[in-house]
């Protein structure tokens, strides 16, 4: 693992010395920032990076084990924007 020291190293030589584009700092901070942390695992269970997202912010309101139990009835049917978006609002809080 790479100590916090030599990452601001690596960043500042990359990418702040010189003057690039927004993505090249993307790619570079998301290039530094995965070999900081190679493999990060969550608790929480998901099918793609929305129902991550959803999971997250309920995370924040209630235990990881909690969200997991509630999503395992939600994700198989609904998995994506338009899926929510096509209940409407109070079918979207009754949903579970």
């Amino acid at each position: 693992m790479v100590n916090e020291k030599k990452a601001r190293t690596i960043l500042n030589e990359r990418s702040f010395k010189f003057l690039v584009t927004n993505k090249k700092k993307s790619k570079i901070i998301l290039k530094t920032l995965n070999k900081l942390y190679p493999k990060v695992l969550t608790p929480l269970n998901y099918k793609n990076n929305f129902t991550l997202l959803i999971s997250v912010l309920l995370s924040a309101q209630c235990t990881d084990v909690n969200v997991n139990n509630v999503t395992k009835k939600i994700y198989p049917k609904y998995n994506k924007p338009a899926h929510f978006v096509k209940l409407g609002k109070k079918k979207n809080r009754k949903i579970n």
